[in-house]
């Protein structure tokens, strides 16, 4: 080969595009390893990258960097719906770019099989909060604040771009050392602020009033609804509006009856969550202002940049955070120490049957009240050992939700 035929080679293979589709027989730039979670549409995988070297030319290999990425492949029954998600699911990653956003780091199809490759995270904020079903919130009011003010620096940036999240939860949140990323975009949308319309609701605990009522709305005052029950719960350790069944958990939340008592919050936190979960939509603070509340403000200005690798311990490095709160504390009031956990990991009992200790215990560990500790939510709970949430079922279309609450 002459040296121009060579030269023109190399020109090519510079200018070759790296696509997302792998050629049939080429290897995947990863190795599927763990399932961690499953729902109908999609399975989501640990996975470990494999050598660039052994990758198909155009196919864009995970960086170096990363040990392990977490891998979402779409499972529809129609192909061409899979690859509608997975790229509507990347368009929101990609554009949604931030510090406190799941680093996207690619897409990728293969014989009608599509999957989302994002960086691992060591867990969900949900699990660093609760990490015995029996116990009580385990973070401070602080710490939950500064996680909470992350998301909301996120859900800013992603609003800008014209993207709404639309599922923001505790389960969505991802904590390593001192990075809090918000991932699993699957229900995300874009919006237009000179317009409006109807969104369907994400998780049901956590969905906001209109998303159930059909009121066309711009789309960010559903984040904002879901930031404020997810501060609630991180707090109080229950949810606002809850019940024994995904109707009672939606009649709570349309019934407009007003926010349970706090026992944990201080002052200026139990206006930051009420004025979130103000029913109407239109009354309802917005992000900008959020950014202008005193608690969030201090935070805010007190941040450092974000690390470029996380620390070991999420654990650790969450329970020093009042460290650099410090300023915060005098907004606060008074400093708001680690809440006491229950001692012991004993069954769930009825109120008649904890002696004084007991609810005093439970009083001090801001778990919620003996009455709520019988649901069928923290049965579920008692029962399994996990840790996931067993009323947070979805409500599919509008029509099925009316016909449930014409039934009742």
């Amino acid at each position: 080969m002459c040296s121009s035929d060579l030269s023109a080679t190399m020109l090519s293979a510079r200018r070759r595009k790296v696509s997302s589709r792998i050629p049939e027989g080429c290897p995947l730039p990863f190795q599927l390893t763990t399932e961690l979670a499953r729902n109908k549409n999609s399975v989501v995988f640990e996975a470990t990258p494999v050598d660039a070297a052994t990758l198909h030319p155009s196919t864009k290999p995970i960086p170096p960097h990363h040990a392990t990425v977490v891998v979402k492949a779409f499972v529809c029954e129609d192909s061409k719906k899979g690859l509608q998600k997975c790229r509507a699911e990347a368009r929101a990653l990609r554009s949604s770019a931030h510090p406190y956003v799941c680093e996207f780091l690619g897409r990728y199809s293969q014989n009608g099989r599509h999957f989302l490759a994002v960086k691992h995270y060591e867990q969900d904020l949900f699990s660093l909060a609760f990490p015995s079903p029996l116990r009580g919130p385990e973070l401070s009011e602080q710490e939950c604040l500064l996680a909470f003010t992350k998301i909301v620096l996120a859900l800013d940036h992603m609003h800008s771009k014209g993207v709404v999240h639309c599922d923001v939860k505790l389960e969505n949140v991802f904590v390593s050392g001192d990075t809090v990323a918000l991932g699993d975009f699957g229900l995300a949308k874009k919006f237009d602020s000179s317009t409006r319309r109807t969104f369907g609701p994400g998780t049901v605990l956590y969905s906001a009033p209109e998303t159930h009522l059909g009121l066309k709305v711009k789309g960010p005052e559903i984040d904002v609804w879901a930031a404020g029950v997810l501060l609630y719960l991180l707090i109080e350790g229950f949810f606002p509006f809850d019940g024994t069944s995904s109707l009672d958990v939606i009649n709570a939340i349309t019934s407009c009856g007003g926010i349970p008592e706090y026992s944990c919050a201080s002052d200026d936190t139990r206006a930051l969550i009420s004025s979130m979960l103000e029913a109407n939509p239109a009354n309802r603070i917005s992000i900008a202002d959020i950014k202008e509340m005193p608690i969030v403000a201090a935070i805010i200005e007190a941040l450092p940049a974000p690390a470029s690798s996380p620390k070991k311990s999420a654990k650790s490095d969450f329970a020093s955070a009042a460290l650099f709160l410090a300023p915060i504390k005098k907004t606060l009031g008074s400093p708001c120490s680690p809440r006491r956990a229950a001692p012991s990991a004993a069954p769930l009992r009825s109120k008649s049957a904890r002696s004084a200790s007991d609810q005093r215990t439970l009083r001090l560990s801001c778990t919620p009240p003996p009455q709520r500790c019988a649901s069928r939510r923290y049965r579920h709970l008692a029962a399994s050992g996990g840790l996931l949430v067993a009323t947070r079922a979805r409500s599919d279309t509008s029509s099925r939700l009316q016909a449930g609450m014409a039934r009742q």
